[in-house]
């Protein structure tokens, strides 16, 4: 049974909305012609006020919040290359056959904005050149916050196809060596 799961092929189907009325989505997987639909859907969040007491906490658990991105965002300095080595490699396991994405977003800072856009742009056009069929429209607004956007996507993959790419990364000295010093700091 497992070798079977190994090897056959996986079809996803997904699409997934987000407007000023909250998020909706469905995601359709279907495995040797069996299918499960699963659906994500949450209308707008209420607010909600937190009392003196629950705001003290946030804070100081902020703090060790911060200690840990930063100790993350160190590890992640040394592994960006057998990362971004392991993203190339998942992109290549994954069989776009269509890909639809329609975003329409801004940040209070136009600059973060700008910055989002090219990161997008380029993540976009690797998919572009692996989907048969691939329709994208980015629109950033610089000048107002926003977040619209509206995604199709039907794609298969293998999970013996995964396997080169993340032994490639788990082997890796400097992986290696990032992952223990971040279990000896957390555990």
């Amino acid at each position: 049974m497992i070798f079977v799961i190994f090897f056959a092929a996986f079809d996803l189907v997904f699409s997934f909305k987000i407007d000023k009325n909250g998020y909706r989505g469905n995601l359709r997987v279907s495995f040797l012609r069996l299918s499960r639909v699963i659906s994500i859907e949450d209308s707008k969040k209420e607010e909600v006020t937190e009392s003196f007491a629950v705001a003290g906490r946030a804070d100081k658990s902020n703090s060790a919040t911060v200690k840990k991105v930063s100790s993350f965002i160190s590890v992640f300095h040394d592994i960006k290359f057998p990362l971004l080595r392991l993203m190339n490699d998942t992109l290549r396991a994954i069989r776009f056959r269509s890909f639809s994405f329609n975003l329409k977003w801004g940040f209070s800072d136009p600059a973060a904005t700008g910055i989002t856009c090219g990161f997008l742009y380029a993540i976009l056009s690797i998919i572009n050149t692996r989907a048969i069929h691939c329709d994208y429209q980015i629109l950033p607004l610089f000048d107002e916050e926003k977040l619209e956007m509206d995604s199709k996507a039907s794609l298969r993959f293998r999970f013996y196809r995964f396997v080169p790419g993340i032994i490639r990364f788990t082997t890796k000295k400097t992986v290696l060596k990032n992952l223990w010093i971040l279990l000896r700091k957390n555990y």
